[in-house]
């Protein structure tokens, strides 16, 4: 979805300054969340605008809130499993 470094910069940069905000939204209003997430769909291709990246955000954040509070969908895919099992790892050093 994000086509270029520039891009990534700003997605970084976004994430990190709304992504308590993201969350939040997420998980307290999601009736509010579907409706963005539909209008920034339709405007995903407009690269003039910044919508590609906000849309990466919220997807990221999705991501995020099915990978923190969901054990079972971290057991189901290998690689979440593994990476799981490292973090635990280096936690324990």
């Amino acid at each position: 979805m994000i086509k270029d470094l520039n891009s990534y910069v700003k997605y970084v940069e976004f994430m990190t300054a709304y992504e308590d905000e993201l969350y939040a939204l997420y998980t307290e209003q999601p009736d509010k969340w579907q409706k963005i997430k539909s209008q920034l769909k339709n405007k995903q291709y407009d690269v003039e605008s910044d919508d590609c990246i906000f849309l990466a955000g919220m997807e990221a954040t999705e991501f995020y809130v099915k990978v923190s509070e969901n054990d079972k969908y971290v057991a189901e895919h290998p690689l979440l499993s593994e990476l799981s099992k490292i973090e635990i790892e280096d936690d324990d050093d």
